[in-house]
Order: C-alpha cells, then sequence, then structure tokens
C-alpha cells in the first residue's frame, strides 16, 4: 500500500536529472496510496 511513495522517493534519488518528478507525477502516487488506503481501511 506504500509501494507507490517508495517507488517516487527511489526514483527521484536514482534518476536525478534524467527525468524530473513533476506535481501531477506526486498527485497521482498520492491518490493511488490513498485509494489503496481507503479500500484496506473499508474491507469487510
Amino acid at each position: 500500500r506504500m509501494v507507490p511513495l517508495w517507488v517516487l522517493l527511489i526514483s527521484y534519488f536514482f534518476l536525478g536529472q534524467i527525468e524530473r518528478i513533476t506535481r501531477r507525477d506526486v498527485a497521482a502516487t498520492l491518490l493511488v496510496a490513498a485509494g489503496g488506503a481507503l479500500i484496506t481501511a473499508f474491507r469487510i
């Protein structure tokens, strides 16, 4: 559930200036993590 956040963080350090991380990337990552948290929280 936290994997997208780790991937974003690791890609920031390893890719550096090769690939820029934009606000859109961060927003998408947060939405994916929040969706996973909501699914987990409301799973019966």
